[in-house]
């Protein structure tokens, strides 16, 4: 996985196409590969946030026709400077973009941090 940046997030998104299994997407949007050490796939080297996972499992969805692929994190490679000292990323920092659905991008913006959920503690409610 690698996050997505603004100045290329069209290129990110092409990406999704359904290439023939021989043509590289790297090619075909313009990406430049990087390769680590004991990694088989490539990330893409203009991202500033890369998660490499292996496979551990792939569950068919009958209910829609999908598949859920689950991956574990065996790699991370990051700037320092986007870490935070408690160890988090700093997804500002790092450029990096969300995505809702299919094809709608957005840039993030830091609004708070809260500590760990736990029952009972209560909830302000939004009168409408």
């Amino acid at each position: 996985m690698n996050n997505v940046l603004p100045d290329w997030y069209k290129q990110a998104h092409q990406t999704s196409a359904s290439y023939a299994s021989k043509i590289s997407e790297f090619e075909k949007c313009n990406f430049k590969e990087l390769y680590t050490d004991g990694f088989k796939a490539p990330f893409v080297r203009e991202s500033t946030v890369r998660i490499g996972l292996e496979l551990r499992e792939i569950m068919d969805v009958p209910l829609n026709g999908t598949t859920i692929v689950i991956g574990e994190i065996v790699q991370i490679l990051l700037d320092d400077l986007i870490i935070e000292e408690d160890g988090t990323v700093d997804h500002v920092k790092a450029g990096s973009m969300a995505v809702a659905g299919l094809d709608r991008y957005f840039l993030p913006e830091f609004v708070g941090r809260l500590s760990y959920a736990k029952p009972g503690i209560a909830i302000q409610k939004i009168n409408k």
